[in-house]
């Protein structure tokens, strides 16, 4: 295997344990759905929890690209900006995910997929 492939790989690791603990934290705090009591203490919460977790991946990923750009104009290190893309994509995605449940509340809390629908037919 390729050097630059071995630690673009490393890179995405990094990144995916990052999300996943983004995730974590983050999930801890969204609001189930039809809650309409949100806690006033979110942004606190979300700021010590959730946003140390954002700003360490951040940090990497921009020394990531610096080591990228820096390989490339010694005519290497292109190719991993695909990878670097890739998860940028990645954590724009999650973002959006975290913020739309923030705004909407979140099934995954409940443990229900649909409100409308109940999963026990005795309570119909």
């Amino acid at each position: 295997m390729d050097k630059t492939k071995s630690k673009d790989t490393y890179w995405v690791l990094a990144n995916i344990v990052g999300i996943g603990i983004y995730l974590y934290f983050a999930s801890g705090i969204w609001p189930v759905p039809d809650d309409t009591d949100l806690a006033a203490g979110t942004p606190i919460v979300w700021g010590l929890t959730v946003f140390p977790a954002f700003l360490l991946c951040s940090l990497m990923n921009i020394v990531w690209l610096t080591l990228i750009v820096s390989g490339g104009r010694r005519g290497k290190g292109w190719l991993s900006m695909r990878a670097w893309l890739l998860v940028v994509i990645s954590w724009f995605a999650v973002n959006r995910l975290d913020s739309y449940n923030m705004d909407h509340g979140s099934a995954f809390r409940t443990g229900k997929v649909s409100s409308s629908v109940s999963t026990h037919p005795e309570k119909n």
